[in-house]
């Protein structure tokens, strides 16, 4: 049975996969630049070196904090990868990646944020079902609204079309509450 413990645990989880997000799409969207480029294998060794940088720090972490070091070092694998990605690519085409390398740096701080955010957010449940998947819920529900708020905040121009939208939709939720 989903007891209230395997919920929390759940929701930290998930909360830590959402650091991962911006990475790992990042990562894909690279890979592929690179594979364009005919260049397979910038992104192969830096795979190779992130994938044992992963296994090494799942090694130290997992007896440590449980099975919340899996997504830590997931996440921490495709910084890693996505980092080395970008500044292979910064080498390869000088010039042309200050402003991409400035919405990357500002999208990671955000997500990091977001996602710390969403992994304090996970509230104690109940032991009612409904308790244990708002407990699994409310993490993502807050990494997805408060990344491109954060990410807005610091001035990337990447989340206005969000941004824009989260404000029309609270502005209407909440117009008679203010």
């Amino acid at each position: 049975a989903f007891t209230v413990a395997h919920a929390e645990v759940t929701a930290r989880v998930l909360a830590c996969y959402g650091m991962a997000l911006l990475p790992l799409a990042g990562t894909f969207l690279l890979t592929r630049v690179f594979f364009a480029l005919n260049d397979t294998l910038t992104p192969a060794i830096v795979k190779v070196i992130a994938t044992a940088l992963n296994i090494a720090a799942l090694t130290l972490l997992l007896p440590k904090v449980g099975i919340v070091a899996v997504p830590i070092c997931f996440s921490g694998m495709y910084f890693i990868n996505y980092a080395a990605l970008l500044f292979a690519f910064a080498r390869q085409n000088p010039g042309t990646t200050f402003s991409l390398l400035r919405e990357v740096f500002i999208a990671c701080v955000a997500a990091i944020a977001a996602s710390v955010a969403g992994y304090s957010a996970a509230p104690a449940a109940a032991s009612s079902l409904v308790s244990r998947l708002i407990t699994v819920c409310v993490p993502i529900g807050v990494i997805a609204v408060l990344y491109p708020l954060l990410a807005h905040s610091l001035g990337s121009k990447a989340t206005e079309p969000i941004v824009s939208r989260l404000r029309v939709f609270f502005a209407a939720k909440f117009k008679n509450h203010f």
